[in-house]
């Protein structure tokens, strides 16, 4: 049996598009720099968050772009890693939905509810967490049909 879970992850690793990773992650990271900016959310999780332009400004921008790049790859990599079985726009963008929404924003919300955030902050993150994770797996498991 441990064989055989080699040879599956092997395979997965085999059959994933680094090309299509690479680009997922560059869109998903793109698609958060629009979905914080002040034209859709920014001043609302601002507001939310509690982050203060102060506090912002002292953040080293270059590093959290990096860690937010690297985050986004990894994302990216691993959930390609899952879509290798069953490719396809509609299937990645449904799987990507489901990890976005049901994985991601369900402990989102245990932890902000723990940490008593507030439920508006929930909304903002939890939402680009689905739908980044959907486009992520659109790309992904669409890939192969346009390229």
């Amino acid at each position: 049996p441990q064989k055989e879970n080699t040879m599956e992850f092997s395979a997965a690793y085999q059959a994933l598009n680094l090309r299509a990773v690479l680009t997922a992650a560059a869109v998903s990271y793109f698609f958060m720099a629009l979905w914080y900016s002040p034209f859709v959310f920014g001043e609302r999780w601002t507001k939310a968050s509690h982050l203060t332009g102060r506090k912002l400004k002292k953040m080293n921008v270059y590093v959290l772009y990096g860690i937010t790049f690297t985050m986004n790859l990894i994302a990216a990599f691993v959930l390609g890693m899952f879509l290798t079985a069953q490719p396809g726009l509609k299937h990645g963008a449904i799987a990507g939905f489901g990890a976005g929404f049901f994985w991601v924003g369900m402990f989102m919300f245990i932890i902000y509810t723990f940490e008593r955030r507030p439920l508006p902050l929930y909304f903002i993150d939890g939402g680009y967490a689905a739908c980044a994770f959907t486009i992520m797996g659109a790309i992904l498991g669409g890939w192969n049909s346009f390229f």
